[in-house]
């Protein structure tokens, strides 16, 4: 369980950008390391957020692996899916690179507002929060 003291710390930096549109994501240090593990592999990894989402503060307390439901072949892509219990905050996934060492990390096409495949999962989803682990960062979207 998150104490207050963090929450109230998340609500004082939020505040600072007020701002700004983009939301603000806490992830706290066990599960900043859990999300840090799924790079750790060439193939791509899921896992389940749980925490609390107070306006535009999201703060993830905890992380489990996600388990694949379906997955399947289509053309050059595999399709996975991927479910968390309604619970939830949302699903966290690794980009592995690919094989000329490039990661693909982003909700939408470089200079545009095209969705990728990423942000198209995510908004059908319904959760909150969807998390691409990144090498050392995280990208996110929130609703």
């Amino acid at each position: 369980m998150i104490s207050l003291k963090r929450l109230a710390v998340a609500a004082v930096l939020a505040a600072i950008g007020l701002g700004s549109y983009r939301p603000t994501l806490v992830v706290m240090p066990a599960p900043r390391a859990a999300l840090a593990a799924l790079n750790n592999d060439s193939t791509e990894r899921f896992a389940c957020m749980y925490g609390i989402a107070v306006n535009r503060i999201v703060v993830v307390t905890r992380v489990v692996p996600g388990a694949m439901t379906r997955w399947s072949r289509a053309s050059r892509y595999w399709i996975t899916e991927v479910r968390c219990p309604d619970d939830a905050l949302g699903l966290a996934h690794n980009h592995p690179p690919d094989l000329e060492g490039n990661r693909r990390c982003w909700f939408h096409f470089p200079t545009t507002v095209l969705a990728t495949s990423d942000e198209v999962s995510f908004l059908a989803s319904g959760m909150k929060l969807a998390v691409i682990v990144c090498g050392d960062h995280l990208v996110w979207e929130v609703r």
